[in-house]
């Protein structure tokens, strides 16, 4: 249904930082900025990973009816992510998370954030599939968080749901083919501080011979 791994690479400060520096997503249905994003694409062949220049990120609204349809175009990821995430990535299928293979890969930097007297929405769209092979969301920070639960469920059956808390340096790797997930709106716990969730999301798309 998923796994569950744990960071074996310490993440730099500057990776840590980094994401007080993305940019307002401007694609979300809100009176308020709750999601803050970076976005970039690359490819793992033979083990080793190369970043491409310039990317649009497009689901079709079959797949995402809250932002589905669109060529959606968000900041680049910062030198320093895109080694983590080299990293990151070469980890997850170097200990089988992700079967041995070559990939195409996307990876969204996501800050999303509730002030007193707000909602975030790490998944504004519902249970969603996204339309690759694998998944792998990357916790990095919580902050003040009440809320914010990872829901999964197999395609087709709504009555097994699955919950898990996915804590800081855990990475979730789902199949995307057989799983739709979702994660829970989250409030401020204490009042007159910031709640935050910063996390990667991973994309693996097989790349044909």
């Amino acid at each position: 249904m998923y796994k569950i791994t744990k960071l074996k690479k310490q993440i730099s400060s500057s990776v840590y930082h980094s994401f007080s520096q993305l940019g307002a997503d401007n694609y979300l249905r809100s009176n308020y900025t709750y999601r803050y994003r970076a976005y970039d694409v690359a490819e793992y062949i033979n083990g080793q990973l190369n970043w491409m220049a310039g990317s649009e990120f497009y689901q079709s609204k079959n797949l995402n009816d809250y932002a589905g349809g669109l060529n959606r175009t968000f900041d680049p990821l910062s030198s320093k992510s895109k080694n983590h995430i080299n990293d990151i990535a070469t980890q997850l299928i170097k200990n089988e998370s992700i079967p041995e293979g070559n990939y195409k890969i996307g990876c969204h930097q996501i800050r999303t954030v509730a002030e007193e007297g707000t909602v975030g929405y790490p998944a504004p769209e519902g249970f969603h599939q996204d339309g690759f092979d694998y998944l792998a969301i990357y916790c990095v920070a919580l902050e003040n968080i009440n809320g914010a639960a990872s829901l999964i469920k197999p395609v087709g059956d709504d009555k097994k749901i699955y919950e898990y808390n996915l804590l800081p340096e855990e990475i979730m790797v789902l199949d995307d083919r057989e799983v739709k997930h979702f994660v829970t709106p989250f409030t401020t716990k204490l009042p007159n501080q910031t709640a935050i969730r910063d996390v990667f999301v991973i994309t693996f798309t097989t790349l044909m011979d």
